[in-house]
Protein backbone atom coordinates (compact mmCIF):
# COMPACT_ATOMS: atom_id res chain seq x y z
CA UNK A 1 0.00 0.00 0.00
CA UNK A 2 1.44 3.71 -0.86
CA UNK A 3 1.68 6.20 1.38
CA UNK A 4 -0.93 8.03 -0.35
CA UNK A 5 -3.53 5.20 0.04
CA UNK A 6 -2.68 4.71 4.00
CA UNK A 7 -3.58 7.90 4.21
CA UNK A 8 -6.95 7.36 3.12
CA UNK A 9 -7.24 3.90 5.02
CA UNK A 10 -6.03 6.14 8.34
CA UNK A 11 -8.57 8.87 7.58
CA UNK A 12 -11.82 6.55 7.08
CA UNK A 13 -10.64 4.59 10.23
CA UNK A 14 -10.87 8.31 11.87
CA UNK A 15 -14.19 8.70 10.48
CA UNK A 16 -15.57 5.17 11.12
CA UNK A 17 -14.48 6.11 15.50
CA UNK A 18 -15.85 9.29 15.47
CA UNK A 19 -19.45 8.02 13.89
CA UNK A 20 -19.32 5.22 15.96
CA UNK A 21 -18.52 7.50 19.26
CA UNK A 22 -20.25 6.67 22.77
CA UNK A 23 -22.70 8.83 23.94
CA UNK A 24 -23.24 10.42 27.19
CA UNK A 25 -26.24 9.54 29.23
CA UNK A 26 -27.26 12.57 31.38
CA UNK A 27 -30.08 12.89 33.82
CA UNK A 28 -31.14 16.13 35.57
CA UNK A 29 -33.07 15.69 38.85
CA UNK A 30 -33.29 19.27 40.27
CA UNK A 31 -31.79 17.11 43.16
CA UNK A 32 -28.20 17.54 42.71
CA UNK A 33 -26.39 18.60 45.94
CA UNK A 34 -23.90 20.54 44.14
CA UNK A 35 -27.08 23.16 42.74
CA UNK A 36 -28.30 23.14 46.12
CA UNK A 37 -32.08 23.66 44.79
CA UNK A 38 -34.91 24.08 47.18
CA UNK A 39 -38.46 24.31 47.13
CA UNK A 40 -39.08 27.84 45.23
CA UNK A 41 -35.45 28.12 43.76
CA UNK A 42 -35.24 29.96 40.22
CA UNK A 43 -33.59 27.81 37.19
CA UNK A 44 -32.32 29.29 34.60
CA UNK A 45 -28.44 28.35 33.67
CA UNK A 46 -27.19 26.50 36.59
CA UNK A 47 -26.50 23.18 34.46
CA UNK A 48 -24.81 25.65 31.72
CA UNK A 49 -21.03 25.54 33.26
CA UNK A 50 -20.73 21.47 33.88
CA UNK A 51 -23.66 20.31 31.21
CA UNK A 52 -25.05 20.90 28.01
CA UNK A 53 -28.13 22.19 29.11
CA UNK A 54 -26.94 25.56 28.32
CA UNK A 55 -30.70 27.16 29.55
CA UNK A 56 -34.20 26.47 31.20
CA UNK A 57 -36.62 29.49 30.28
CA UNK A 58 -40.08 29.23 30.82
CA UNK A 59 -43.70 31.21 28.38
CA UNK A 60 -45.98 31.99 31.06
CA UNK A 61 -49.26 31.58 28.78
CA UNK A 62 -51.92 31.99 31.80
CA UNK A 63 -50.41 35.51 33.32
CA UNK A 64 -48.13 34.49 35.52
CA UNK A 65 -44.48 34.49 35.78
CA UNK A 66 -42.04 33.49 32.75
CA UNK A 67 -40.37 31.60 35.26
CA UNK A 68 -39.16 27.50 36.01
CA UNK A 69 -38.96 26.95 39.74
CA UNK A 70 -38.44 24.10 41.59
CA UNK A 71 -41.28 22.27 43.17
CA UNK A 72 -40.28 20.01 46.28
CA UNK A 73 -42.59 16.65 45.65
CA UNK A 74 -41.86 15.77 49.11
CA UNK A 75 -42.66 19.07 50.93
CA UNK A 76 -43.93 18.66 54.20
CA UNK A 77 -45.03 22.60 54.89
CA UNK A 78 -48.52 24.59 53.35
CA UNK A 79 -48.80 24.31 50.02
CA UNK A 80 -50.91 25.86 46.90
CA UNK A 81 -50.87 22.81 45.33
CA UNK A 82 -51.02 19.07 47.01
CA UNK A 83 -51.40 17.46 44.08
CA UNK A 84 -47.69 17.41 42.94
CA UNK A 85 -46.96 15.75 46.35
CA UNK A 86 -45.99 12.13 46.82
CA UNK A 87 -45.47 9.24 47.12
CA UNK A 88 -47.86 7.98 47.02
CA UNK A 89 -49.09 8.57 43.40
CA UNK A 90 -52.72 8.45 42.39
CA UNK A 91 -52.11 6.76 38.94
CA UNK A 92 -49.46 6.85 35.99
CA UNK A 93 -47.40 4.18 34.62
CA UNK A 94 -44.91 4.67 37.65
CA UNK A 95 -44.89 2.79 40.80
CA UNK A 96 -47.07 4.57 43.27
CA UNK A 97 -43.99 4.70 45.66
CA UNK A 98 -41.92 6.46 43.32
CA UNK A 99 -39.76 9.08 45.26
CA UNK A 100 -39.00 11.95 42.52
CA UNK A 101 -37.84 14.49 44.92
CA UNK A 102 -37.87 18.05 43.36
CA UNK A 103 -39.38 18.55 39.97
CA UNK A 104 -40.12 21.77 37.79
CA UNK A 105 -42.59 23.58 37.39
CA UNK A 106 -44.34 26.72 35.45
CA UNK A 107 -44.78 29.51 38.32
CA UNK A 108 -48.02 31.25 38.71
CA UNK A 109 -47.15 33.62 41.11
CA UNK A 110 -44.23 36.08 41.87
CA UNK A 111 -44.05 36.54 45.66
CA UNK A 112 -40.52 36.42 46.78
CA UNK A 113 -39.11 34.92 43.22
CA UNK A 114 -36.91 38.21 43.25
CA UNK A 115 -35.03 36.72 45.44
CA UNK A 116 -34.24 33.61 43.47
CA UNK A 117 -36.52 31.39 45.59
CA UNK A 118 -40.16 31.67 45.14
CA UNK A 119 -41.75 31.67 48.55
CA UNK A 120 -44.71 30.29 47.35
CA UNK A 121 -43.97 27.35 44.42
CA UNK A 122 -47.46 26.80 42.46
CA UNK A 123 -47.55 25.49 39.24
CA UNK A 124 -49.74 27.68 36.42
CA UNK A 125 -53.17 26.63 36.58
CA UNK A 126 -54.38 27.92 33.11
CA UNK A 127 -55.12 25.96 29.79
CA UNK A 128 -52.75 26.02 28.57
CA UNK A 129 -50.28 27.05 31.07
CA UNK A 130 -46.94 27.89 29.09
CA UNK A 131 -43.90 26.34 27.61
CA UNK A 132 -40.68 24.81 29.44
CA UNK A 133 -37.95 25.73 26.71
CA UNK A 134 -34.96 23.70 26.82
CA UNK A 135 -31.61 25.21 24.77
CA UNK A 136 -28.64 22.60 24.63
CA UNK A 137 -24.83 23.84 23.31
CA UNK A 138 -24.01 20.64 21.87
CA UNK A 139 -26.74 18.29 19.48
CA UNK A 140 -28.85 15.45 22.50
CA UNK A 141 -29.43 12.20 20.15
CA UNK A 142 -32.46 11.06 22.67
CA UNK A 143 -34.30 12.72 25.34
CA UNK A 144 -36.96 11.89 28.03
CA UNK A 145 -38.18 12.94 31.05
CA UNK A 146 -41.35 12.66 34.15
CA UNK A 147 -44.35 13.96 33.65
CA UNK A 148 -46.33 14.58 37.11
CA UNK A 149 -50.16 15.35 37.83
CA UNK A 150 -51.18 15.90 33.98
CA UNK A 151 -55.23 14.95 34.70
CA UNK A 152 -56.82 14.13 31.19
CA UNK A 153 -55.76 14.89 27.73
CA UNK A 154 -59.10 16.83 27.06
CA UNK A 155 -58.46 19.30 29.65
CA UNK A 156 -54.60 19.47 29.52
CA UNK A 157 -53.81 18.35 26.38
CA UNK A 158 -49.97 18.90 25.73
CA UNK A 159 -47.10 18.43 23.44
CA UNK A 160 -43.23 18.08 23.05
CA UNK A 161 -41.62 19.83 20.57
CA UNK A 162 -37.86 19.00 19.09
CA UNK A 163 -35.92 21.41 17.06
CA UNK A 164 -33.16 20.58 15.06
CA UNK A 165 -31.81 23.88 13.55
CA UNK A 166 -34.82 25.25 11.27
CA UNK A 167 -36.73 21.23 11.61
CA UNK A 168 -38.85 20.20 14.09
CA UNK A 169 -40.64 17.55 15.31
CA UNK A 170 -43.73 17.49 17.52
CA UNK A 171 -45.16 14.94 19.42
CA UNK A 172 -48.58 15.27 21.32
CA UNK A 173 -49.10 13.75 25.07
CA UNK A 174 -51.40 11.62 23.03
CA UNK A 175 -49.29 9.97 20.82
CA UNK A 176 -47.42 9.04 24.33
CA UNK A 177 -50.47 6.90 25.49
CA UNK A 178 -50.71 3.56 24.97
CA UNK A 179 -51.25 2.59 21.56
CA UNK A 180 -50.07 5.81 20.30
CA UNK A 181 -47.55 6.82 17.82
CA UNK A 182 -45.14 6.99 20.35
CA UNK A 183 -46.50 4.68 22.68
CA UNK A 184 -44.39 5.31 26.26
CA UNK A 185 -47.51 3.95 28.49
CA UNK A 186 -48.69 7.61 29.63
CA UNK A 187 -51.64 7.32 31.63
CA UNK A 188 -53.27 10.59 33.04
CA UNK A 189 -54.83 11.55 36.04
CA UNK A 190 -54.95 13.89 39.42
CA UNK A 191 -51.90 13.21 41.22
CA UNK A 192 -50.28 10.83 38.52
CA UNK A 193 -46.43 10.63 38.02
CA UNK A 194 -45.26 9.10 33.82
CA UNK A 195 -41.93 8.23 33.04
CA UNK A 196 -41.78 9.42 29.48
CA UNK A 197 -39.20 6.86 27.99
CA UNK A 198 -36.35 8.64 25.67
CA UNK A 199 -36.99 9.60 21.96
CA UNK A 200 -34.17 9.42 19.70
CA UNK A 201 -33.39 11.82 16.68
CA UNK A 202 -33.48 9.12 14.54
CA UNK A 203 -37.36 8.06 15.82
CA UNK A 204 -38.47 11.65 14.55
CA UNK A 205 -36.32 11.75 11.18
CA UNK A 206 -34.13 14.51 12.75
CA UNK A 207 -29.93 14.50 13.42
CA UNK A 208 -29.78 15.67 16.91
CA UNK A 209 -31.78 18.50 18.94
CA UNK A 210 -30.53 21.75 20.22
CA UNK A 211 -33.89 23.07 21.39
CA UNK A 212 -36.73 21.16 23.18
CA UNK A 213 -40.08 22.51 23.68
CA UNK A 214 -42.38 21.03 26.49
CA UNK A 215 -46.21 22.56 25.73
CA UNK A 216 -47.91 22.16 29.24
CA UNK A 217 -51.57 22.24 28.15
CA UNK A 218 -52.44 22.69 31.89
CA UNK A 219 -51.17 22.89 35.81
CA UNK A 220 -48.08 19.81 36.29
CA UNK A 221 -44.85 19.29 36.62
CA UNK A 222 -41.60 17.25 34.69
CA UNK A 223 -38.40 15.82 36.16
CA UNK A 224 -35.77 13.74 35.62
CA UNK A 225 -34.89 15.16 32.33
CA UNK A 226 -32.52 12.40 30.65
CA UNK A 227 -30.34 12.78 27.10
CA UNK A 228 -28.13 11.42 25.34
CA UNK A 229 -24.87 13.24 23.95
CA UNK A 230 -22.25 12.16 21.95
CA UNK A 231 -18.39 11.65 23.49
CA UNK A 232 -16.02 11.91 20.90
CA UNK A 233 -13.41 9.98 22.19
CA UNK A 234 -10.00 11.53 21.99
CA UNK A 235 -7.93 9.98 19.37
CA UNK A 236 -4.55 7.88 20.15
CA UNK A 237 -0.82 8.95 19.93
CA UNK A 238 -0.28 6.17 18.16
CA UNK A 239 -3.04 6.98 15.57
CA UNK A 240 -1.93 10.42 15.48
CA UNK A 241 1.67 9.97 14.48
CA UNK A 242 0.42 7.58 11.60
CA UNK A 243 -2.24 10.29 10.40
CA UNK A 244 0.47 12.70 10.13
CA UNK A 245 2.82 10.40 8.33
CA UNK A 246 0.46 9.22 5.93
CA UNK A 247 -0.63 13.04 5.02
CA UNK A 248 3.25 14.17 4.35
CA UNK A 249 3.14 11.27 2.06
CA UNK A 250 0.37 11.57 0.34
CA UNK A 251 1.60 15.39 0.51
CA UNK A 252 5.11 14.32 -1.21
CA UNK A 253 3.58 11.77 -3.36
CA UNK A 254 1.24 14.89 -4.90
CA UNK A 255 4.80 17.04 -5.05
CA UNK A 256 6.25 14.50 -7.21
CA UNK A 257 3.48 14.33 -9.83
Amino acid sequence: MNRFARALALLAVGTFALASAPVEAVTITFDEPARGFVHGSVVNTQYAADTVLASISVTNLGGGEDLAVVFDTTFGGSTSDGDLLGPPWNGGNLPSNTDLGNALIIQENGAGCGTGVCSNPDDEGSRPAGVIELVFSAPVLAFGFDLIDVESRTAEDGAVVFHDGLASFTIAWADFEAGGAFDRGLAYGNNSANRIAPVSAADVGLTGFDRIEIRMGGSGAIDNLYYDTPTPPAPEPAFLSWLALGLLGAAAARARR
